[in-house]
């Protein structure tokens, strides 16, 4: 019998595991060519393989370092020009660490009831909508940033939505999720904010608020200072909406010495605080980042085209008209670069507006520059589920990579993108069953990177000019207060109004909605 020579087995073992990982790279390798092969420019089957974690993630807030469980909050820097990095202000960054702190020891992940809190703690409560995900997004920014200017903790419902889910934890060593018994709780105390404001219900704890498209007069009063002056002593406030209500935050006099502080650019307040709070989890940021190395990367200019239709009975449905439009303006603007090789991402419900670019740019002559467009997904219809959720995540970050945009007019999905992006797009008018008829242009260049918001509801339905504000229906309501602080107060008011003059305009797709501008 032969002795075993010990000293070979390491060796052996070596050759085993070179053997094993060799295998495993050839076996990617053929993988990736046959998609490749198979569908050059057009990925939706790597979107059908985004992993899902099951498990929350904590991650780091606000700070940009790299991160295991976030990687997309670092990572995404990779693929912004330096330009447009945009770093937050000193006063938003203390605000920002402070919040972190007030968070740790307000969380609610073991906490029995809503009577065993922290006596000093209180709290936004995130009610996600049934909307697309840029509605959804629009709104959780606008409840974070509410709840950073009343020191609030901000806490999503989890049983509702997809957001909880599909987004990295924010906050450092806590979680932002209510859990169910709590919300349970918290929403059967809830009563109206008129409600609260009538005084027909004694010691609240616990509001909803309705800052979605559709409001009675009692909800449209949040925005006034006396409601906030009554909501401070309230643990809890409900947060229901679909729209982006940062710009009326700023039209509260108590509020604006502050926000101005943390965002002297009020065209970023978007793009600062998503890039924080909007960043996906892991499993969706690996997909992101496949498909921007693979088909973005490459080119020196990128491009995106977001189309997108509202006030048609289908939305998915294509239109010669429309692509026609899309052509002019992406002509007019120079929205394609000439003399260098470009890369266009066109999202939208339909391929058919990627497969018809693509023929007419097909063999573009070498001295103009290759050009080559690139679609992920081509889902027909929304459906607000999770999976889709997962792919129009996949496909506005990818836009927000994008040296250049062209959006669709009214679109929250675009919204986001350009904000998350930090550019100003080309906004292409083709909202309604005959865009043709429109009276307004084409196309024009966006005036913000802040998204519009849609229903701001400031004066009444009879246009008399007058605020939905509780002093004039109820003058006596607050306490007359020393003359002095009275001219100050008058001071301050006609600084706001001025600052409001110049930093709040028309939306340029909307004639009734608002928009940020620096």
């Amino acid at each position: 019998m032969m002795t075993p020579d010990f000293r070979s087995l390491p060796m052996l073992r070596n050759l085993r595991i070179t053997r094993l990982v060799l295998g495993l790279t050839l076996s990617a390798l053929a993988t990736f060519v046959w998609v490749r092969a198979d569908m050059p420019h057009f990925w939706p089957k790597l979107l059908d393989a985004v992993t899902h974690e099951p498990h929350p993630i904590i991650d780091h807030f606000p700070a940009f370092t790299p991160n295991v469980g976030c990687l997309s909050r670092s990572q995404q820097y990779k693929y912004r020009k330096q330009k447009n990095h945009f770093p937050i202000s000193e006063p938003l960054t203390r605000a920002l660490v402070k919040y972190t702190r007030m968070h740790s020891h307000c969380q609610l992940t073991k906490v029995g009831d809503v009577d065993s809190m922290q006596a000093a703690c209180q709290y936004v409560v995130y009610y996600e909508g049934y909307e697309g995900l840029g509605n959804r997004l629009l709104s959780l920014v606008t409840a974070f940033s509410y709840a950073l200017i009343t020191n609030r903790a901000l806490v999503i419902d989890e049983r509702r939505g997809h957001l909880a889910q599909l987004l990295c934890q924010p906050f450092h060593n806590t979680s932002w999720l209510l859990p169910s018994h709590l919300a349970l709780a918290v929403q059967k105390r809830a009563v109206k904010l008129q409600d609260m404001i009538n005084n027909e219900v004694q010691n609240v704890t616990s509001v909803h608020v309705n800052l979605r498209h559709e409001q009675t007069l009692g909800d449209r009063t949040f925005f006034c200072s006396e409601s906030q002056e009554l909501l401070r002593k309230v643990t809890w406030v409900i947060w229901e909406s679909n729209q982006y209500y940062v710009p009326r935050l700023f039209m509260i006099r108590e509020f604006w010495p502050t926000l101005r502080l943390w965002f002297p650019n009020v065209s970023l307040v978007f793009t600062q605080l998503g890039r924080i709070l909007s960043v996906p989890r892991n499993g969706v940021w690996e997909t992101i980042e496949r498909i921007q190395q693979a088909e973005m990367a490459w080119a020196r200019v990128q491009v995106g085209i977001q189309v997108r239709r509202h006030g048609v009975s289908d939305n998915a449905n294509f239109s010669e008209t429309v692509y026609q439009r899309i052509l002019k303006c992406v002509g007019e603007h120079a929205v394609l670069p000439n003399r260098t090789t470009a890369a266009v991402l066109v999202t939208s419900l339909r391929s058919v507006y990627w497969e018809k670019m693509r023929e007419r740019w097909h063999g573009r002559d070498d001295e103009e520059g290759e050009v080559k467009f690139v679609m992920v997904s081509e889902e027909k219809e929304e459906r607000y589920s999770y999976d889709q959720a997962c792919k129009a995540m996949v496909e506005i970050w990818l836009l927000s990579f994008c040296d250049r945009l062209a959006t669709s007019s009214w679109s929250t999905f675009g919204y986001v993108a350009q904000a998350l992006a930090g550019i100003q797009p080309v906004i292409m008018n083709i909202r309604g069953e005959h865009p043709e008829l429109d009276e307004q242009a084409q196309c024009w260049r966006g005036q913000s990177v802040e998204p519009c918001l849609h229903y701001p509801f400031i004066f009444r339905d009879d246009d008399s000019g007058t605020a939905y504000c509780i002093s004039q229906a109820k003058p006596n309501l607050l306490p007359k207060r020393p003359q002095k602080e009275e001219e100050v107060e008058t001071k301050q008011q006609e600084e706001h109004s001025a600052w409001i003059a110049r930093h709040l305009v028309v939306c340029q797709d909307e004639t009734r909605g608002l928009q940020l501008v620096s």
